[in-house]
């Protein structure tokens, strides 16, 4: 039975990743009003059962283990947040399995507002790695996952949103909305459009008619807009915007795995993901 109660979601593995996932999770928890359910899961090659049949674990250990795990969390939440984790409503849990898989079951189970994760260290070539946890978590879930920076494990004072006028740009527009309300922040919207020079000013017409629309709608939000031109491929003006303004933020819209591609979050989504430097909110469809 899903759980009704307004929460967020954090997984954590005790990397220094993890812990500003933590850190962020906490602190968009305070300030959303949100339960905080931090979970890790105890990967092993074998399972659970099979530890326990060959008598390897027994009851007594099992719980010695979680109360362990669980002790480590909360050291942990004690030093990311020491003033926080004594009035935050915190829920703690240890699951075995698949990080992935798990960590997605509980999702289901609890419908939680979103999903926190920690991303990797930048790579030779300059790509941020997800980590096979939340790159498969972002694939598949539909619920929106937070994906952390180590920079950027901070309330966000400057969103960008990233503006397709799909629907599924507009369920993600609706989060870009109540973040920026609820930390008090600047919230930029951004539309790129590709194409040869005698397409680009009709393209450019529509889209500053569509964006000023948007921001007459919310007139109490501290709204700007910015329209992208590329002669190539979008992602790289984007990308270079991101650079340049350097946002706390990027929330944007992704159809997540599709049939016909192994991750397939969008072009867009994917380059972005493993490109900026920014914490990125990616959200999904509902089924």
């Amino acid at each position: 039975m899903a759980d009704l109660t307004p929460s967020l979601l954090i997984g954590t593995d005790f990397r220094e990743n993890s812990k500003n996932a933590l850190r962020t999770g906490l602190i968009w928890a305070k300030q959303m009003i949100l339960e905080s359910h931090v979970t890790y899961v105890h990967s092993s090659p074998v399972s659970r059962k099979a530890l326990k049949s060959a008598h390897i674990i027994d009851q007594t250990s099992e719980e010695y283990l979680e109360a362990s795990l669980i002790e480590k969390i909360k050291n942990q939440v004690s030093v990311l947040d020491p003033t926080g984790s004594k009035v935050q409503n915190i829920h703690y849990k240890i699951l075995y399995g698949q990080p992935a898989i798990e960590l997605a079951r509980q999702a289901t189970e609890m419908n939680p507002e979103l999903l926190v994760l920690g991303t990797k260290e930048r790579g030779p070539l300059g790509q941020i790695f997800l980590g096979s946890v939340t790159e498969k978590i972002i694939q598949t879930c539909t619920y929106p996952v937070l994906a952390v920076r180590d920079q950027f494990a901070i309330a966000p004072e400057r969103i960008t949103f990233l503006c397709d006028f799909s629907s599924i740009s507009v369920r993600a527009w609706q989060w870009a909305k109540k973040l920026a309300s609820v930390f008090h922040a600047d919230l930029e919207i951004v539309h790129a459009i590709t194409g040869k020079e005698e397409t680009l000013q009709t393209a450019e017409k529509l889209a500053k008619k569509e964006l000023s629309m948007m921001i007459e709608e919310d007139s109490t939000q501290k709204l700007s807009s910015v329209i992208l031109r590329s002669y190539g491929h979008p992602k790289d003006a984007i990308l270079d915007h991101l650079i340049q303004h350097r946002p706390h933020l990027l929330v944007m819209g992704s159809h997540g795995r599709s049939a016909l591609k192994k991750l397939s979050l969008g072009s867009n989504a994917d380059y972005l993901l493993s490109k900026s430097d920014c914490n990125i909110l990616v959200v999904r469809p509902t089924i």
